[in-house]
């Protein structure tokens, strides 16, 4: 399992799942018991790779 970050409306969650799209899923359900009557939706929520298989990852922008 890798891990994730997930973020929606300020607020951010860290999940463990297969793939991005099974964090984006799990975030949903998450995201939405918080928000009360506001619907939640997957296409809101940003996913980001943090972990894949117990060694951090790292995001870079090319040339250094």
């Amino acid at each position: 399992m890798n891990g994730y970050k997930c973020f929606w409306n300020g607020k951010e969650l860290d999940i463990y799942a297969d793939s991005m799209y099974d964090a984006q899923v799990i975030a949903t359900d998450e995201f939405q018991k918080g928000a009360g009557r506001k619907k939640v939706k997957g296409y809101d929520i940003t996913v980001m790779l943090c972990e894949v298989k117990g060694e951090q990852y790292y995001h870079s922008t090319g040339s250094i």
